[in-house]
């Protein structure tokens, strides 16, 4: 089973949720899901992320391409971020070439502790 991507609204802004939990339990990297989520918001647009950790790596990456977060740890110790570009920020954000390159080590650490989940 893929990540779960939803549509819906909150407020005003429309949320674009994945739920990337059985794609991480299984041992799945949806980074390429994500970033093909994050290409695709539209202006004013909110992108929703459920995950069975912490997603450091995937918010500094994020941020480094201009866009804020809420990072959320829910009862179930799962965690939700929500991402979005401030005011004013291109809708083009995500291009090659981060202006600050996200740290090498988080991506092993993360790799390490997909392997070591079975």
């Amino acid at each position: 089973m893929d990540a779960t991507t939803s549509t819906t609204t909150s407020g005003d802004a429309p949320v674009v949720g994945l739920d990337l939990r059985d794609a991480l339990r299984s041992g799945r990297n949806p980074l390429a899901k994500i970033l093909a989520a994050v290409r695709k918001l539209r202006p004013r647009e909110v992108l929703y992320v459920r995950t069975t950790f912490a997603p450091v790596a995937l918010i500094e990456l994020l941020e480094s391409q201009g866009f804020a977060h809420h990072l959320s740890s829910e009862h179930d110790g799962d965690w939700s971020v929500w991402f979005w570009r401030p005011e004013g920020a291109s809708r083009f954000a995500v291009q090659p070439g981060p202006r600050r390159a996200p740290q090498p080590h988080i991506y092993s650490i993360l790799a390490r502790r997909f392997r070591n989940r079975g």
